[in-house]
């Protein structure tokens, strides 16, 4: 399998995606609030949420070998997925933060524990080609058939005070055209 490549700006990418993708990987600081001009509503539908081995460009959230907690979602306007979203939560993140993280249930981790705490920084974007032969794009295609040769995703850092967490957003073929 094939590691992913993250790049620090979108021009660095070895493809460049079409200028819609392009669009949603630079614009939207709040994805799911540039998700909601785009439909009547938008759901969480949460595919997993548990402790897990993690890719090697995700390592630095093991802590002293104890696996991280990860949750995969997609982000659906009006019921079709039209985002995935991968977050990898060290494991002294989620010991700290357990209460909010247990009660998230379906709902955007952005907007119920990120965006409205004074405590929360963000990291700069990193940008990525996803294509078949890595995990990211295989761990997507368990749940969503893929046709598509490769994804375009992001993912930034978040920092609840010191603790550490991942938020990896790829964006999914039947996303509509962004509209600022």
């Amino acid at each position: 399998m094939k590691s992913i490549q993250w790049e620090s700006s979108v021009a660095a990418l070895q493809t460049q995606p079409s200028p819609s993708i392009e669009n949603w990987l630079t614009q939207p600081y709040i994805l799911s609030h540039a998700l909601k001009r785009h439909c009547q509503h938008l759901g969480v539908q949460v595919l997993a949420q548990q402790f897990a081995a993690v890719d090697a460009t995700e390592q630095t959230l093991s802590e002293q070998g104890a696996l991280p907690f990860v949750r995969q979602v997609f982000l659906c306007g009006d019921d079709v997925p039209w985002t995935y979203g991968r977050v990898v939560i060290a494991p002294s993140t989620y010991q700290s933060y357990f209460t909010q993280f247990a009660s998230l249930g379906s709902k955007p981790l952005g907007e119920t524990l990120l965006y409205n705490n004074p405590d929360t920084t963000r990291s700069r974007f990193e940008y990525a080609l996803i294509t078949q032969d890595t995990p990211l794009y295989r761990e997507i295609q368990a749940y969503l058939s893929l046709t598509e040769p490769m994804l375009w995703g992001r993912r930034s850092y978040f920092y609840l005070k010191q603790f550490p967490l991942l938020v990896t957003e790829v964006f999914l073929p039947m996303l509509p055209s962004f509209k600022p």
